[in-house]
């Protein structure tokens, strides 16, 4: 009797309750202060590292302490498109639980073609999908997953001067010679990116150098 109320009561239950009742156990200040900013942090570092990458520039080489505090900020939108993208991987997440509990046939036949012909069974998924470390671990693979996606189409953009916004660099000649070709990727606290589209070669030029930046509207340009 005692297994068979246990067996119902592991059906009955919700893969986001125990998530929820993990959570309930910190303190809300802590968790949702150190938390949730080192994830933020997380996101914006490593949408960074994708992004220069596609320039050939290892972003790390030329930060400093300050950059990786203040990368949430520098990129809003990584934040809120990376929300966005938690709110329907959760929506997901839910509908493969409940796909899991009503028709586990059918759900077990895309498994075994998913993982190769391995078999399973309802209580060994349910007992794996309801573990806070394996959402969590999703969560942490999903937004990595979105800030590489985002991060290589913004480059590919920037490439093709499909920004919304041009920035023109006051450059002494004799630090760069062809300025005609270079493309401005972004900065930091101490150092502009440039790079060349024709040579395919990044350029790194530290502000004290510039003398100014225009900022001009590409009337062609996209948001995002």
């Amino acid at each position: 009797m005692n297994e068979e109320l246990l067996e119902q009561e592991e059906e009955d239950y919700n893969p986001l309750e125990g998530f929820k009742n993990t959570f309930k156990s910190f303190e809300w200040g802590i968790s949702l202060s150190v938390g949730g900013y080192l994830f933020l942090i997380f996101l914006g570092i490593t949408y960074n590292f994708f992004y220069f990458s596609s320039f050939r520039i290892n972003i790390f080489l030329f930060s400093e302490i300050n950059d990786f505090l203040m990368a949430p900020l520098a990129n809003p939108l990584v934040v809120i498109l990376a929300l966005m993208n938690v709110g329907l991987l959760f929506m997901l997440y839910y509908l493969n639980f409940l796909w899991m509990r009503k028709h586990f046939k059918s759900y077990q036949i895309a498994y075994r073609i998913m993982m190769l012909g391995k078999k399973t069974d309802i209580k060994k998924m349910n007992k794996y999908m309801t573990s806070p470390l394996y959402i969590i671990f999703s969560v942490l693979l999903y937004l990595f997953a979105s800030a590489q996606f985002y991060a290589t189409y913004r480059s590919t953009k920037t490439s093709h001067n499909k920004n919304i916004y041009h920035y023109k660099l006051s450059i002494d000649k004799d630090v760069v010679i062809n300025t005609d070709s270079l493309v401005y990727v972004g900065d930091n606290s101490a150092n502009y990116f440039l790079f060349d589209t024709l040579k395919r070669e990044a350029t790194v030029i530290p502000k004290e150098q510039v003398k100014f930046v225009k900022i001009i509207k590409n009337p062609k340009g996209r948001f995002l």
